[in-house]
Formats: structure tokens, C-alpha cells, sequence
């Protein structure tokens, strides 16, 4: 684990105002080294290793500077970092200024992180001081080709630069609340088998065994319930990173609809989009898949009717029906129709669109929850992004 308190010492300007000439010199090479330590190629052990490494010599240096004046150390490890700078895409390595804004890059990152907060920089600000189209290119086996400046890219010290993509998070999300549920659906199918045989005993029903089922029940009915907004957040994110993508990238509109659409709206729901964006932009032109992908929105915009029942819960009344049935009511048939719904959806959406526009590039690269056969996902094992 990284330790972010000693970073943020070792990164201080109390810690590099103790020395002068060399010995700073030196010093500031090391903590170059701390950076390219996060961006090797390397397994999270070697990372770490060469982490520890690092951060010795910055203790032996800082509390014995003397013994570091000589000029050969300041140009070996001078050599060294900027071979590890090259190596990782850096810019300019041969220049003083360099080492400066590496250090002023991981202040801030280190300031995120003792907040508890994940650091993420935008492309555009992180091009200032690397090539990162290329770096990611050549550490990930499936990158993203359509890599924007308005993207953000998460700097971490034990992964170093991951792409974020909020649909994939969304996604992941609900694999795993999907995974939990199918362990809580096999305890409540356990459970009530165990509370069968008793009552076919004709004993006295204990009433701990009644007692755990209903604390399954309702764990399950938490869980449908999450599961049904998180499907609605994954189609969202979905959608909203298609229409930022829009906004602020380069793609050429030819719709009149969707001209004035990315123009006037600034944070549109999701309806929007797919109404003034995808439809009029993308649906027009194949009317083949316009039927199949019609009604998958015509389900989705009931789906979404019934999340916001489940986010705004109240006892309001229309037409003679409380707005809590959904709260209360749904069911795991009901549920399994959502959740492939809304996939089905996303996908035929992403089926539309131009190659230049595409988000889901990692789809094939894990193991996906098949809904309707109840069977768990897993995307922890990609490696890619």
C-alpha cells in the first residue's frame, strides 16, 4: 500500500528547502523516479518494490546530504530518470523545467488522494506533459482509439494511468450487485427449503429460522431495488457520455435537430438525448434496426418511470394506485426483464453509431451475466483497461 502522508512529506518544499545544489539535484531525480515508478510496465509488487527503493534513498539523502555532492551521482541518476522518462512517453525529459512540473503534477495528486479522493486529469492537461495516446497504447492491449481531450484519465500509484469510462464503472457495478444478489437469491432458496422440511416435521416452528427468512427477503428486496436503478444509471451514463462526446469532440452533426440540441443543452436527462441526439442524428438513416430499437426505448422509458418511484419514494396517489407499489412489489421475473432490457437497449444503440463514437470497445473482453438463465458475471479479470 502507498503510504500518501510520507508522499506528501518527501513532495514538500520543507523537504527539498533542506538542501541546495547536488544533493537537491539528486533529490529531485529521485522523485522523478517515484513518478515513472507508477507508470512502468512492471507487476504491482516490482512497482512497489521500486517505490521503497526510491523512497529510501530519499531518507538516506535527506538526513545524510553530504554524502551526496559528487557530480557523477547527480548525472547517473540524472541519466537514469530520464531514460525511465523517455521510456514512458514524458516530454521534453532533457529539460530542467521537466522534473518541476512532475513534482507540481504530484502534489496535486497526492493532495486528492489524502482527501480520499481518486485523482483524475483531463487528457488535454495531462498532453502537456506526455504523450499519452501513445503511452496508453502500448501499456494496454485494447485501448480506446477515440481518445478525446476532454477525457479524464485517472494518474494512480499502483496502476498508473487508467482511462475512465463512467458506463464501464456503471456496468461493473452492476455485475456485482447482480453476483450478490444471485448469492442472497441461493440463501433465501436454502433457507426456505430448511423452513419446508420443518413444517413437514409437524414440530414446533423455531422462530429463528422464520426470523432469517424474512431478513433474507427483505435483503433481496434491497437488492432487486438497487439493482433496478443501477441498470437505469448504467444506461444513463451510457448515453451521457455519448452526448458529451458530441459536445466536445469533433464529430460533424447532420441533423438540424441535433445541431440545436448539442448547442442549447448543457446537462439534458436521458430522454433527451436519445430524442434530439440519437433518434434524429443516427436512427434516421437505418430504418432496419428504427422498429427493434423504438420499442426497447419504449420499455426503457417505462423502466425509468419506475426507477424514479424508487428514488423519490413517497405515498402519493394516481389513479387509485400508491407510488409505493414498486417499492414493495417487484419481483425477480420483473427484475431479470429490466436488467436485460436495459442492456438490450445500450447495445442497439451502440449498434447505430459511428465507429468514432463507439464506447463499448471492452464489451468483449469479459464474462457477462446472463440474466435470464441467472447466472453471475465477472469483468475483475480483464486486464485491457
Amino acid at each position: 500500500m502507498i503510504d500518501f502522508a510520507d508522499l506528501d512529506y518527501l513532495f514538500s518544499r520543507k523537504a527539498l528547502d533542506k538542501l541546495s545544489k547536488n544533493p537537491k539535484k539528486i533529490y529531485k531525480n529521485y522523485l522523478a523516479l517515484i513518478f515513472t515508478a507508477a507508470l512502468n510496465k512492471t507487476t504491482l509488487i516490482e512497482r512497489l518494490d521500486k517505490y521503497r527503493g526510491i523512497q529510501t534513498s530519499c531518507y538516506d539523502l535527506l538526513n545524510n546530504p553530504k554524502e551526496y555532492t559528487e557530480q557523477s551521482l547527480v548525472e547517473s541518476t540524472g541519466k537514469l530518470f530520464r531514460g525511465e522518462l523517455n521510456a514512458n512517453y514524458i516530454k521534453n525529459p532533457n529539460v530542467d523545467s521537466t522534473i518541476d512540473s512532475i513534482i507540481s503534477f504530484m502534489r496535486e495528486m497526492i493532495k486528492s488522494r489524502i482527501n480520499g479522493e481518486r485523482y483524475l486529469i483531463s487528457l488535454k492537461e495531462l498532453e502537456k506533459m506526455m504523450s499519452v495516446k501513445q503511452y496508453l497504447s502500448n501499456y494496454y492491449s485494447n485501448s480506446y482509439d477515440n481518445l478525446e481531450h476532454h477525457h479524464w484519465i485517472e494518474f494512480d500509484m499502483e496502476k498508473g494511468l487508467v482511462h475512465t469510462f463512467p458506463e464501464f464503472i456503471t456496468y461493473a457495478y452492476l455485475v456485482s450487485i447482480w453476483n450478490i444478489y444471485l448469492q442472497k437469491r441461493k440463501c433465501l432458496i436454502e433457507a426456505r427449503e430448511d423452513q419446508r422440511h420443518i413444517l413437514s416435521q409437524d414440530i414446533v416452528f423455531p422462530s429463528d429460522i422464520r426470523i432469517k427468512v424474512r431478513t433474507i427477503e427483505s435483503e433481496m428486496q434491497a437488492l432487486i431495488n438497487s439493482l433496478s436503478v443501477q441498470c437505469i444509471t448504467f444506461t444513463e451514463s451510457y448515453l451521457y457520455y455519448v452526448y458529451y462526446n458530441v459536445k466536445e469532440g469533433n464529430f460533424k452533426l447532420q441533423s438540424d435537430i441535433a445541431k440545436k440540441f448539442i448547442k442549447k443543452s448543457e446537462q439534458p436527462n436521458d430522454e433527451d438525448i436519445i430524442d434530439n441526439l440519437i433518434k434524429p442524428e443516427f436512427l434516421q438513416a437505418l430504418e432496419t434496426e428504427e422498429e427493434k430499437l423504438l420499442n426497447l426505448y419504449a420499455g426503457f422509458k417505462k423502466i425509468n418511470r419506475k426507477r424514479n418511484r424508487l428514488i423519490h419514494a413517497s405515498a402519493f396517489e394516481n389513479e387509485k394506485k400508491s407510488h409505493l407499489i414498486p417499492l414493495i412489489s417487484m419481483g425477480s421475473e420483473e427484475l431479470v426483464d429490466t436488467l436485460d432490457l436495459c442492456v438490450q437497449f445500450v447495445l442497439e444503440v451502440e449498434k447505430i453509431l459511428p465507429q468514432s463514437l463507439k464506447l463499448l470497445f471492452w464489451w468483449g473482453t469479459m464474462k457477462h451475466p446472463n440474466f435470464k438463465e441467472y447466472e453471475e458475471g465477472n469483468y475483475v479479470t480483464r486486464r485491457d483497461i
